[in-house]
């Protein structure tokens, strides 16, 4: 067995020193890509978010004789598409997919209010 001597021994331990800093620096890098990176996909879901949390408001006019002939969700839909009727087809099918089933109901609920008052 050969004796270590001081300068090998030296030697040796600075390299191994090197070699921890070197992936103790490796491993923030690492981190502070995964930091950036997990910022970067919460901005990207709060810019794709963000039209959820909008609301519009339409106005249409509902005849009552369309009332009268069909359901409340029917007359919706023909009030909103009548004013793209010349517009063709596609466009009118477009047009429908804007308003939510759910505006029936409410359109019903205030009809049952008006109709209440009157």
């Amino acid at each position: 067995m050969q004796p270590f001597n001081a300068t090998i021994r030296s030697e040796r331990l600075d390299k191994r020193r090197r070699e921890e800093l070197r992936f103790r620096i490796y491993g923030q890098v690492a981190v502070g890509v995964a930091v950036a990176l997990l910022c970067l996909l919460l901005v990207s879901i709060a810019l794709e978010a963000r039209t959820a949390f909008t609301q519009h408001t339409l106005r249409l006019t509902i005849l009552p004789q369309t009332l009268s002939t069909s359901g409340v969700g029917t007359a919706v839909s023909e009030s909103l598409r009548a004013p793209f009727d010349a517009q063709g087809t596609e466009t009118r099918r477009g047009v429908s997919t804007l308003i939510s089933p759910l505006a029936s109901e409410e359109v019903a609920n205030q009809l049952t209010r008006q109709a209440a008052v009157i």
